[in-house]
């Protein structure tokens, strides 16, 4: 018998061995083969027969390995040999010893995609695409103060979900560097994910590239990266840019009850507004907060401008903040007499392109139902961003301004649809801000939910306070050795809400939902939001 050539692996990967007599037998001699584990390993042919005519021919046995949907890393199991079987005595009995074979695990963990670190007020915030694996656990978090230099892992608990945000005590000025890996049930960790960076305490506004049609309005954002922590009191916002390709019209020049060139959002809907017009290719704002301003967190849109497009196809112009002698600058409610720093380096492209407009993702130049529900698509992971459509997609579909399409976006989408603002207004948000509640909603699913092998049951995902609720992205991992995600459908109470759902992916269902309707017939309290049916093996 010769030696195992080789191991097997869980994408079938072979080994073999051979068996041979060393003389010609008197009578034919029968040897019985298999696998201690067929799921594992199985093995072929599981009977050999020697004679007078093939007696002295090697014959091989193959062993192929399983993959067996388990996270259990290299598995070991024994090829067993029975003793021979002949009327010759010679051969009758010889018991050949039995083989250790290894099936390696051959489900790679790739670790998080297109990492981004965003800087705010005593905050670096991460997002990351989701890594692809079926036995995903979450993530590690490591972090430097050099990019070629010592990683030290921050996270002692696996990070769940596509974001983190990393509150140390930071050293302002210094640009802290990141990496991720992705870890599964065992433990076991991906490579290092790509770094990225951010400079502590730096706040970063930006205008996203965009597009518009000539001869048409468009509403174009300000956007600030991470506004975790800041109570934004006060704003001085400078934009510059090519009257050739956009214009604003002066208070002489613009039409009666034209709708005003700057627009709040929901970041800003407590705030007044003035606004500077008179310098051609410049627009000034100013904006204030008294008592009513709170803790900002998150990214987003500032405020939004409007702008007439009078170039033609193909021109485009470049969209800067204005940082002669602070003419932009950012105020806390704990210093108005020092800006807060920024970052004002990134730089907008306007481009002149017909038949765009804002939030028609579908591209046949009319906001419909279609739009919002490609949204939610696009956020629970059915539709994927690639390199060929992530810009165009984006520049429609990232309303909100944070970089991605996500719930909030499709419910915004659903407001211009239906010819209502993007920001509520300021009665509206001083009823939200006057009605106690929590400052977190908490989302469970029970805690002990009994399951029969080869049943199926629904699991609730609940809300314990929906009041205020609009959208949302929510992501349930679970083990996928043993059950599977086979169904997800709305909560009863959700008949007002767009729902779309993703279990590609083993391991994890995405649920994603927005607000259709006026606010009437919204759930109250404890709600639960889906429900999704788990199907347990058979085994």
């Amino acid at each position: 018998m010769s030696k195992l050539d080789g191991n097997t692996d869980e994408d079938g990967g072979q080994a073999s061995f051979t068996v041979e007599l060393t003389s010609e037998p008197t009578a034919t001699v029968s040897i019985s083969i298999y696998s201690s584990d067929t799921g594992e390993g199985t093995v072929s042919p599981a009977n050999l027969s020697f004679g007078a005519g093939n007696w002295s021919n090697s014959q091989t046995i193959t062993i192929t390995g399983v993959s067996d949907d388990i996270v259990d890393g290299n598995q070991t199991y024994t090829i067993v040999i029975e003793p021979a079987s002949s009327a010759d005595t010679d051969y009758n009995s010889i018991d050949l010893p039995d083989i250790q074979v290894t099936n390696i695990n051959t489900n790679v963990l790739f670790p998080p995609t297109e990492l981004e670190a965003k800087a705010g007020i005593g905050s670096i915030r991460l997002y990351w695409n989701d890594s692809i694996s079926p036995y995903l656990a979450g993530y590690y978090v490591y972090r430097s103060e050099s990019e070629t230099g010592s990683y030290v892992q921050i996270t002692t608990e696996v990070v769940k979900g596509n974001s983190y945000t990393d509150k140390s005590d930071f050293t302002f000025g210094i640009t802290y560097w990141y990496y991720l890996t992705a870890v599964d049930m065992l433990g076991n960790k991906s490579t290092e994910s790509n770094k990225a960076s951010a400079e502590a305490e730096r706040l970063k506004l930006f205008i996203p590239d965009s597009s518009g049609g000539s001869n048409t309005q468009v509403r174009l954002p300000v956007n600030i990266d991470n506004a975790d922590g800041l109570d934004l009191c006060a704003a001085d916002i400078a934009l510059t840019y090519d009257t050739n390709v956009l214009y604003i019209p002066t208070k002489e020049e613009e039409e009666p009850g034209a709708p005003l060139r700057a627009e709040k959002t929901a970041l800003t809907a407590m705030h007044g507004w003035a606004t500077n017009l008179e310098e051609p290719g410049v627009v000034r704002i100013a904006a204030s907060c008294g008592g009513d301003s709170e803790l900002l967190y998150g990214e987003g849109s500032l405020f939004y401008i409007l702008f007439d497009v009078v170039g033609s196809e193909g021109d485009w112009t470049d969209m800067e903040f204005d940082d002669r002698e602070a003419m932009t600058a950012l105020y806390s409610q704990d210093d108005l007499f020092n800006p807060l720093p920024l970052d004002l380096e990134d730089i907008g492209r306007f481009t002149v392109i017909c038949g765009f407009m804002l939030g028609d993702l579908t591209g046949n130049c009319i906001l419909t139902e279609d739009d919002v529900q490609m949204a939610r698509e696009i956020s629970c992971g059915n539709i994927k961003l690639t390199d060929e459509n992530k810009e165009e997609l984006l520049r429609a579909g990232d309303l909100s301004g944070d970089g991605r399409i996500r719930a909030n976006d499709a419910c915004l989408i659903d407001r211009l649809m239906n010819g209502l603002e993007l920001a509520p207004s300021v009665q509206d948000e001083r009823k939200r801000r006057s009605s106690p509640r929590s400052d977190l909603a908490n989302v469970s699913v029970p805690a002990d939910t009994p399951i029969a092998a080869g049943s199926s049951v629904w699991v609730p995902v609940r809300i314990d306070d929906a009041a205020e609720l609009k959208n949302g992205d929510i992501v349930l991992n679970y083990d996928s050795s043993f059950i599977t995600a086979t169904g997800a459908r709305a909560g009863s109470a959700m008949e007002d809400f767009g729902m779309t759902f993703n279990r590609e992916q083993a391991g994890q269902v995405i649920i994603t939902f927005n607000a259709t309707a006026d606010g009437s017939n919204w759930p109250q309290g404890l709600t639960t939001l889906a429900e999704v049916r788990f199907t347990a093996k058979s085994d």
